[in-house]
C-alpha cells in the first residue's frame, strides 16, 4: 500500500518481487496464461497477530445465522433490499437530517476486529494472465473509451494499452512524486486525477496515451491536508472530493473553475469532517450523495472498528463542514464501497467480511440499515460489480506473508441478501491482490497485486454465475 494511505500500524509498501521464472511480462508482451487453482489461505496462515476486539453479538430476535461455504452469514430485518419504497434512491430524503449524527445499531451489529479466517470454497480454475507493472501497484483506472488502463505505482503512473482479451501492453511509466493511491477520470475522458499529497495531481489523458513530455497539468492542494488517498468527482465533473487519511478529512475543490483557470489556482472550498483516516468514497446511484468510509471511529493504534458516512453532495459543494448527515458503524477497517440501486456494499478489511447496507434505511432508519455480513476471506479490500447481481472482491491476505496467497472471490449479492449461501467461487492469487476494475468492452477484470508488482487479468465470462 502506498505510504500516504497505509494506516500507522501497518508496514510500509512491499518491495517488488519477481514471479517464478518465465512469468515476467515486458512492455509489449501480453504475459503468460495460466490456470490458477492453488488452495486458498487456511485459517491462521498469512495473518499478523493483530489486536482483537470482541465481535459484538446481535440479539437473536433480529439475527439469523446461516452457514455460508464454511463461514457464516448474518442477516437482519433492518429494512430489507427494498426498504423505504424508494428503490434505494436517497435523493431528497435528507431534509430531516440536518445535523451529523453517529447512529448505533439496534438490530444486527457490524462485526468487530477478527483474526479468524474461514476457508472459502469452492476453489475454481480460470485462465489468467500476469502482466509486469512496477513496484507496489495499487489503484487502477481505465480510460473512458476502454482503450487504456492507468495504474499507480510507487511515485508514478504506468500506462497500458488494452489489446483485447487478457492482453495488455505497458507503454510507459510517468514519474509523479507522491502518487501511488487513487485515480479518477473525468466523464469527457480529458483528465486523469491522481490523489497526491494534500490533494491531487491533474494529468492530460491524451498526453499520457501519446507519451508527451509533460502530462501533468497542475496540482490541487488543501492548506492543511495530508495523506491523499482517493479522488472522486461529482457527476458533472464540477467538484472534486479527495479523501485525506493524514488529516482526517475530505477536501473539496471547485474542479470546473480550476480547469478554466488553467490550474493557476487550486479553488479549494473546504474540508468535510469524515472521521479518522477516511479512505474509500463512491457516489450514490442518484449522484446526490457521497458514501465515505473511515478506518477508525477514534484516533489510536492497532486495527479498529470504523464507519460509513453519508454526505449531501450539493451541501458539500457549498458548506463542506456541515454536509455529513449520517454515520454508522461499518465493521473493522472498512475500505472500499460499491453502491447499487438498493444496497451499499462495504469491504471490512479487519473483520474479514463484506457488509451490505440498505441505501434507503441509511437515511430513513440508520440504526437498522445493516442487512448482511458475508465472510470474505483474509483482509478484503477491492470490490466491483459484475452482471446478474454478482460482486467480485479481493482478499489481500494482508501482506503478512509475501509468499502467501490472496483470493479473488465471487459472491451473489442477491443470495446474500436473501439469507442463502452466497459464495460462488474463489480464484487464489499468489501475493497480495488489492484493487480491481472491469474493462467493459473487453470482458476483462484487472487486479493489482501489491506483493508481486503485477496486474492479474481474468476473463469475466469464465467466472461462475
Amino acid at each position: 500500500m502506498g505510504p500516504s494511505v497505509r494506516a500507522a500500524w501497518e508496514p510500509g509498501p512491499p518491495q517488488p518481487a519477481r514471479d517464478p521464472a518465465g512469468a515476467d511480462t515486458e512492455p509489449g508482451d501480453g504475459g503468460d496464461t495460466e490456470p490458477h487453482g492453488e488452495s486458498p489461505v487456511e485459517p491462521g496462515s498469512g495473518r499478523r497477530s493483530w489486536w482483537r476486539s470482541p465481535v459484538m453479538a446481535a440479539a437473536a430476535s433480529v439475527v439469523i445465522v446461516l452457514g455460508v461455504a464454511g463461514g457464516y452469514f448474518l442477516a437482519g430485518r433492518g429494512g430489507g433490499p427494498g426498504a423505504g419504497k424508494a428503490g434505494g434512491s436517497i435523493n431528497g430524503r435528507l431534509s430531516s437530517h440536518r445535523s451529523h449524527t453517529h447512529h448505533r445499531p439496534t438490530g444486527p451489529v457490524a462485526p468487530g476486529c477478527s483474526t479468524t479466517v474461514p476457508k472459502l470454497t469452492p476453489v475454481i480454475k480460470v485462465a489468467t494472465r500476469t502482466i509486469k507493472v512496477g513496484p507496489a501497484p495499487y489503484a487502477l483506472q481505465h480510460s473512458t473509451d476502454g482503450r487504456y488502463t492507468f495504474v499507480t505505482v510507487s511515485n508514478g503512473i504506468a500506462v497500458f494499452h488494452n489489446n483485447g482479451g487478457l492482453s495488455l501492453s505497458l507503454l510507459r511509466t510517468v514519474p509523479l512524486p507522491g502518487a501511488g493511491t487513487g485515480l479518477e477520470t473525468t466523464t469527457d475522458g480529458h483528465y486523469l486525477i491522481a490523489a497526491d499529497g494534500s490533494g491531487a495531481a491533474v494529468l492530460s489523458v491524451s498526453a499520457l496515451e501519446d507519451g508527451a513530455a509533460h502530462p501533468v497539468l497542475g496540482m490541487l492542494t488543501s492548506p492543511h491536508g495530508s495523506g491523499a488517498a482517493t479522488p472522486m468527482l461529482s457527476v458533472d465533473d464540477q467538484y472534486l472530493f479527495v479523501a485525506l487519511t493524514g488529516s482526517h478529512s475530505i477536501a473539496v475543490f471547485n474542479f470546473g473553475l480550476a480547469v478554466k483557470s488553467g490550474f493557476s489556482a487550486t479553488h479549494f472550498i473546504g474540508d468535510i469532517p469524515a472521521g479518522v483516516q477516511p479512505t474509500g468514497m463512491r457516489l450514490a446511484v442518484d449522484q446526490n450523495y457521497l458514501y465515505a468510509t473511515s478506518l477508525r471511529r477514534k484516533p489510536g493504534n492497532g486495527p479498529s472498528e470504523g464507519t460509513l458516512s453519508v454526505i449531501n453532495v450539493p451541501e458539500a459543494e457549498k458548506d463542506p463542514a456541515k454536509s455529513v448527515k449520517v454515520t454508522v458503524d461499518a465493521g473493522c477497517g472498512p475500505e472500499r464501497i460499491y453502491p447499487s440501486q438498493n444496497t451499499v456494499w462495504v469491504t471490512a478489511r479487519d473483520s474479514n467480511a463484506i457488509l451490505a447496507f440498505s441505501a434507503s434505511a441509511l437515511l430513513a432508519n440508520p440504526s437498522h440499515a445493516l442487512l448482511a455480513v458475508v465472510p470474505a476471506g483474509p483482509a478484503p479490500v477491492g470490490v466491483t460489480p459484475l452482471t446478474d447481481g454478482r460482486i467480485v472482491i479481493t482478499d489481500s491476505a494482508d501482506g503478512a506473508a509475501r509468499g502467501g496467497s490472496g483470493n479473488v472471490a465471487i459472491i451473489s449479492g442477491d443470495s446474500a441478501l436473501a439469507g442463502k449461501p452466497s459464495l460462488l467461487g474463489v480464484v487464489p492469487v499468489a501475493g497480495e491482490p488489492y484493487q480491481l476494475t472491469r474493462i467493459e468492452n473487453h470482458n476483462t477484470l484487472l487486479v493489482t497485486n501489491l506483493a508481486t508488482g503485477r496486474l492479474v487479468a481474468l476473463n469475466v465470462t469464465s467466472l461462475p454465475s
